[in-house]
């Protein structure tokens, strides 16, 4: 009510000051329109009263009106297929079969060829000198013969 004549009835704007006043008292804050200064003195006025103490209705008032404006949580989508943990098991399950495989094979005793003849010195000097733009005759010669090492290696190692 303003200041100069209280019998007068109180005006639109004082109605609704008041009525921000008292929600912002019951909400403990208030809205940007609130008179700061009216606000300030109520607020000690309340507080001179009950201490700041909040009642527990107005508390589970408050709360029912934060939950109610708050979104609920997303619903949980569905993982893509390629996100999903068998597709990450299953070719690790195979990978680490197949690597075991591997190595039970080749450890296994009697894999052909585990005892082949090395080359001689001779070969791989010839090799080195053909490669290096010298005569190929040596290494002609030095093959036949590690051929013919080979082959009788081979021979002995499959006929019955």
């Amino acid at each position: 009510m303003s200041d100069d004549d209280e019998s007068l009835p109180p005006t639109a704007d004082e109605l609704r000051e008041a009525a921000a006043l008292a929600a912002a008292l019951d909400r403990s804050h208030g809205a940007p329109e609130l008179p700061v200064d009216a606000f300030a003195a109520a607020g000690v006025v309340r507080y001179a009263r009950d201490g700041g103490a909040l009642e527990d209705a107005a508390a589970e008032r408050i709360l029912d009106d934060v939950l109610a404006a708050v979104p609920g949580p997303a619903p949980a989508a569905e993982r893509p297929w390629w996100k999903r943990p068998w597709v990450l098991l299953l070719p690790t399950g195979v990978g680490i079969a197949a690597a075991g495989a591997a190595i039970l094979l080749t450890l296994r005793p009697g894999v052909p060829g585990g005892d082949l003849p090395r080359p001689s010195v001779a070969l791989l000097r010839a090799q080195a000198e053909a490669a290096s733009g010298g005569s190929s005759d040596a290494l002609d010669a030095e093959l036949t013969r590690y051929r013919a090492t080979l082959h009788a290696s081979l021979e002995e190692r499959y006929r019955p």
